[in-house]
């Protein structure tokens, strides 16, 4: 039998250790967006994250206009505090 799993606690589990790693490795706090969504139907996305609301949508447009440039996003980028 398939084991049942609530999306919003898996979210939240992978929140938790993202943050440990990202503070741990590189030694302070680091913002993050995690954007889940399903290949097959359109319309369903999760996204989790450490920062406030204006932030993380800021952030988003940010690396949308970036993306759609096609210019490259380094793996570390100051804080938008």
């Amino acid at each position: 039998m398939e084991q049942q799993t609530n999306p919003d606690e898996i979210m939240q589990q992978i929140a938790t250790a993202l943050t440990y790693v990202l503070k741990k490795n590189l030694g302070k706090n680091i913002g993050f967006v995690l954007i889940t969504f399903d290949f097959k139907n359109a319309g369903i996305t999760n996204y989790i994250s450490n920062a406030k609301q204006e932030d993380v949508v800021k952030g988003l447009r940010e690396s949308a206009d970036i993306i759609e440039s096609g210019n490259y996003i380094p793996t570390t980028q100051g804080s938008m505090q």
